[in-house]
């Protein structure tokens, strides 16, 4: 996933903070034959074609090898992984429970979400509705 960000820095400078988070750490997809294979495996079960959906099945082979939540907004990808392993959440749910768990204060979350929006990802809300989203869908500090 971090490559698929990375890409699109020139045309969204913005996204740059995202790398900035201290809370948020990297795991390499070619560790072991065996996380490879778990990641044919979740390519193969979401239906991945012409190179879609890779970075969601490779969050997926990490996440459940190492017992994590898996962070997924494509909609089709997080319907196949919720029926495969149950702890999948969308971005707005992590940065909801960076903000309950002290990672990341109520400005800097609602910053994010503005400069996601920003850079083009669709998201149910901007940065100054976000506290209101979340109470509304019991999130992070509402959970």
């Amino acid at each position: 996933m971090s490559d698929e960000l990375r890409r699109r820095i020139p045309e969204a400078p913005e996204l740059r903070r995202v790398f900035d988070q201290s809370w948020l750490s990297e795991e390499r997809i070619d560790e072991s034959l065996e996380r490879l294979g778990s990641f044919v495996s979740w390519a193969e079960r979401i239906g991945s074609k012409g190179g879609h959906d890779l970075g969601e099945a490779s969050v997926l082979a990490v996440a459940s090898e190492l017992g994590f939540t898996a962070v997924l907004d494509d909609r089709h990808a997080r319907s196949v992984a919720s029926a495969h392993y149950r702890q999948v959440h969308g971005t707005l749910w992590l940065l909801a429970e960076s903000w309950r768990i002290d990672r990341a204060t109520e400005v800097q979350v609602c910053n994010l979400v503005n400069a996601l929006r920003d850079s083009g990802m669709r998201l149910p809300c901007s940065g100054g509705d976000f506290s209101k989203f979340a109470k509304t869908n019991k999130l992070g500090p509402w959970r």
